[in-house]
């Protein structure tokens, strides 16, 4: 699953989150953040 949302990009995969902002990567796994926590830090909304 990917969102776009403010020039961001959230790819969500089976094992790791990975955000693309301003062509900056940022990869994190799964287990170790809540879905809905990460989403609400960086663009203030919970999916």
């Amino acid at each position: 699953m990917t969102i776009w949302h403010c020039w961001s990009r959230v790819s969500l995969n089976d094992d790791e989150i990975i955000i693309t902002r301003n062509g900056e990567q940022t990869r994190m796994a799964i287990r170790e953040v809540q879905r809905a926590d990460l989403l609400k830090e960086y663009f203030g909304v919970v999916v």
